[in-house]
């Protein structure tokens, strides 16, 4: 199945999503980002679930960006 990664590795997963747009839904990922460094998130103001159709530049500049950063 794979070898498993190391403990000391450090990896960031990102995630791009537009809904839910409820405040308690935000507030789930910023504690979960608080407890869970690796994890990154970005909200986009967008209609549809499936923002890549909707919003191609956006979750594109996200894209580079978070590789930019790495």
């Amino acid at each position: 199945m794979g070898k498993p990664i190391p403990d000391d590795e450090s990896r960031s997963v990102p995630r791009v999503f537009a809904h839910p747009k409820s405040e308690s839904y935000e507030t789930l990922h910023k504690r979960f980002r608080a407890q869970n460094p690796w994890f990154e998130y970005m909200r986009l103001n967008g209609d549809a679930h499936f923002l890549g159709a909707e919003l191609p530049q956006e979750v594109a500049a996200d894209i580079e960006g978070f590789f930019q950063t790495k």
